[in-house]
């Protein structure tokens, strides 16, 4: 009559040959290789414009708060190699308060920092800088072998340029202009 049928192989027929598991292996690599590489690509790309938007942020922050402050001041100081700048708003009100606005970069560690005051403040010294706010870090001059640093001002109008670290670096220049300088008693951040 008849043979019963086979159901899975015998002998020589079971498993793989070495052949068809280097074959395998060879198309596993070479799929992983090229999905890795993607995956890496796209890492890649997200540091990027990670960087690229803190930078453009520090350097929005900076500039927007600089001139805000100097647009309303009503008297505009820069010193210490163009380094400091120092604004003082007094109120129009009947008793005018006044409030005093100063931007420090600092080349050591490549930052700017900030402090608000009242009009009474402390002389700014080394260690006071302690209690400033950082505004932003990674900050640089344009160029660093000219003498002009990082603020600029001439009657009453404020020039900012300086570069903020990422890929790629922000530069940052404009400038801005106060709308009303009067000449005030006392002078912030002074002995």
């Amino acid at each position: 009559m008849s043979e019963p049928l086979s159901t899975g192989p015998k002998g020589a027929e079971a498993g793989f040959t070495l052949v068809e598991l280097i074959v395998y292996i060879s198309l596993s690599v070479l799929i992983l290789s090229l999905v890795g590489g993607f995956l890496l690509n796209g890492v890649r790309a997200e540091r990027g414009v990670t960087s690229a938007a803190q930078a453009a942020n520090t350097a929005q922050l900076i500039a927007e708060s600089i001139k805000r402050d100097v647009r309303n001041a009503t008297e505009v100081n820069v010193s210490d190699n163009h380094n400091l700048l120092v604004v003082k708003t007094v109120g129009m009100g009947e008793v005018p308060d006044s409030t005093c606005g100063a931007w420090f970069f600092d080349e050591e560690t490549q930052a700017i920092y900030a402090k608000k005051a009242g009009a009474k403040s402390e002389p700014m010294t080394d260690d006071l800088l302690a209690s400033w706010t950082a505004q932003g870090q990674g900050i640089s001059r344009i160029n660093p072998t000219e003498p002009v640093g990082v603020f600029t001002a001439v009657d009453g109008s404020v020039s900012l340029s300086f570069t903020v670290s990422g890929v790629p670096p922000v530069v940052v220049k404009t400038s801005v202009t106060a709308r009303l300088l009067i000449d005030t008693e006392g002078t912030c951040f002074a002995d």
